[in-house]
């Protein structure tokens, strides 16, 4: 599948596209630093969207509420390590399709795209 990765960790963005690419057989098509960034030029190649939710700039929330403004058919993941940020109500009138924890992303991150992408939801048991 083809992936975008919004995240302000640079090291993290580079794992996380080795990950992506070496172990689970997807393609990183575009990544941003931030939500202004990817913004800025989106790409709606993309199967999923793997997008951090605390973020400088525009945060990933506020990112992906005005990129499915503009794109109703985005499909987006958030992931954080954050999980207190993560409340169901507010990751589900955001937009996102799914959430993971940045703890369980080897566990949990092939699962996720793959439902997301289905057009299935993907929400731990965990956040509530």
């Amino acid at each position: 599948m083809k992936i975008y990765i919004v995240d302000d960790n640079e090291h993290f963005r580079n794992d996380l596209k080795l990950f992506l690419e070496e172990y689970l057989n997807h393609e990183v098509i575009g990544e941003a630093s931030d939500g202004e960034k990817f913004l800025q030029n989106p790409d709606y190649r993309a199967d999923v969207i793997l997008m951090d939710i605390s973020m400088p700039s525009i945060n990933g929330i506020e990112a992906t509420k005005l990129g499915i403004w503009e794109n109703a058919h985005l499909k987006v993941i958030a992931i954080s390590q954050y999980q207190e940020l993560a409340d169901l109500e507010t990751i589900i009138s955001a937009g996102f399709k799914g959430f993971v924890n940045k703890g369980n992303l080897y566990r949990d991150l092939n699962t996720a795209i793959e439902k997301v992408a289905a057009g299935e939801l993907f929400i731990p048991d965990e956040i509530h």
